[in-house]
């Protein structure tokens, strides 16, 4: 080949592959990259957040590759008064970007003092919810069965034994008190026969829990009673529980309700106290003073205690479940936010490595680019 066909041939590769042409050809790519960005940039609305938060990703971007750009081509020595097309939008979008990243911040902010406010919030709500507040609430209506159980028990004494003398008198109430007190321990009161007293075992299994009464029973069948008691109609919750039993939603707030044995055997005593006339035309009572001291048990003293404790303990016991169900659920809307602001935060990163994998990029091929002009000058390749 002619030497100058080979020079000139060769000047033509290099004015092809020259590093200067390629960082000229990369910073106006870059350029018109900017200025579409800085054209599309969408509006300031509530509306259109997600826009606003992936544009802002692709302006970081953008910005890192221009100014890698500029840095190559001055590098390569092209002239640093390079015009911009970009550089109309280029401060209205610096403001955009520098509010969008004080948003950011701001619903981070938010998120953490929300998280705050729910661990105290929840705190508080487990403080109330501990046994001795439990224990406070339930005090005064055990003082007050305790009190009329003690009542009654001198009243049944006194119409039973009018004959007797005064000292058997005093000793018939102290017993009296003591056994309204001390619930019946003898095998004939466990096993349901007729003890000395039976009066005094009844009104003492007032004062006990209806669970420890029927401990030895077998288990009975889990139903939902006809009518409701006035607690579960207050709560909007079902009537269930075992057939002749309190109810669950008594059981659970430790207060009696009309199912529950105690109520229903009394009710029983003074219906069976009745026996037909002669001519069969209705019940007549078969035992008039026995029938007068059973009428005269408070049941209606009981019942109005009835009626008033589910009212106070059920208050104290229903609004923490109103509570946890508010925690829980703003509970759960900080979870959303939180993975959401993650996600943002991740698909930022993976924008950033992506523009540093291209910077590299182009680094390496203008390397390239370089080392085979110095190896066709020296004649190596």
């Amino acid at each position: 080949m002619d030497p100058f066909d080979e020079i000139l041939s060769f000047s033509q590769m290099l004015t092809d592959d020259d590093p200067k042409i390629v960082a000229q050809r990369e910073l106006e790519a870059t350029n018109e990259t900017v200025a579409v960005l800085a054209k599309t940039r969408p509006d300031d609305k509530d509306m259109l957040v997600e826009d606003q938060e992936s544009w802002a990703v692709g302006w970081k971007a953008s910005l890192l590759e221009l100014h890698r750009c500029l840095l190559a081509a001055c590098r390569c020595g092209i002239e640093p008064f390079v015009k911009l097309s970009a550089v109309e939008g280029m401060q209205e979008s610096k403001h955009f970007f520098a509010k969008w990243t004080a948003e950011v911040e701001q619903r981070k902010h938010a998120a953490e003092s929300c998280e705050q406010e729910n661990r105290e919030d929840h705190r508080l709500a487990h403080k109330e919810s501990s046994p001795e507040v439990r224990n406070t609430v339930d005090e005064a209506p055990a003082e007050t069965c305790m009190d009329s159980g003690s009542t009654l028990q001198e009243h049944h004494d006194e119409s039973a034994d009018t004959s007797s003398q005064t000292d058997s008198n005093a000793g018939s109430k102290v017993d009296a008190t003591k056994t309204a007190s001390v619930p019946p321990t003898t095998a004939a009161s466990e096993s349901g026969e007729v003890s000395e007293v039976p009066a005094r075992a009844k009104r003492s299994r007032i004062i006990l829990d209806d669970d420890e009464d029927e401990e030895d029973e077998d288990p009975l069948p889990i139903v939902t009673h006809k009518t409701w008691c006035k607690v579960c109609v207050d709560q909007s919750e079902p009537c269930r529980g075992p057939e002749g039993r309190t109810c669950f939603v008594c059981v659970k707030l430790k207060i009696k309700c009309n199912k529950s044995p105690g109520r229903t055997r009394a009710q029983k005593a003074a219906e069976e106290e009745g026996v037909a006339d002669r001519k069969g035309k209705g019940n007549v009572a078969a035992r008039p003073t026995r029938v007068r001291r059973e009428v005269e048990e408070p049941i209606e003293l009981v019942d109005m205690d009835e009626e008033e404790t589910p009212k106070k303990v059920s208050r104290a016991k229903v609004q923490p479940t109103e509570q946890v169900a508010d925690q829980v659920h703003d509970a759960g809307v900080w979870a959303v936010k939180r993975l959401e602001a993650k996600i943002l935060k991740n698909q930022a990163r993976i924008k950033v490595a992506e523009a540093d994998m291209v910077e590299m990029g182009a680094e390496v091929d203008s390397q390239r680019i370089e080392l085979d002009a110095i190896k066709r000058v020296l004649g190596m390749k």
